[in-house]
């Protein structure tokens, strides 16, 4: 797999990476407001609570959410903080936490 960008990219699994940046944790925190239960502002600090509650790196959380939105998988332990997150930032929206297991 190449590490730049332009043609001639060549990606294992047919998925393009997902970079560890600032620009992949922009991209997670719109991810978790499309579930309608947790406010855009709140995102950041809902992946700062998993990652400091799990001990993990703030942008691997964020690469982790990102792959998960799109259907893979995240770890046990940062799913269930996840969770947790996005209940403790909830919107008053009545919705049920749509976060898959």
């Amino acid at each position: 797999m190449r590490t730049s960008g332009g043609p001639g990219w060549h990606y294992r699994g047919g998925q393009p990476p997902i970079p560890a940046s600032r620009g992949g944790r922009c991209r997670s925190e719109g991810v978790l407001p499309q579930s309608g239960r947790i406010a855009p502002h709140d995102a950041w600090r809902a992946l700062r609570d998993v990652a400091q509650r799990t001990g993990s790196d703030l942008d691997d959380v964020a690469v982790g959410v990102l792959r998960f939105a799109l259907g893979g998988d995240l770890p046990d332990q940062q799913l269930g903080e996840l969770r947790r997150a996005v209940d403790r930032y909830a919107t008053d929206s009545g919705a049920d936490t749509p976060v898959r297991a």
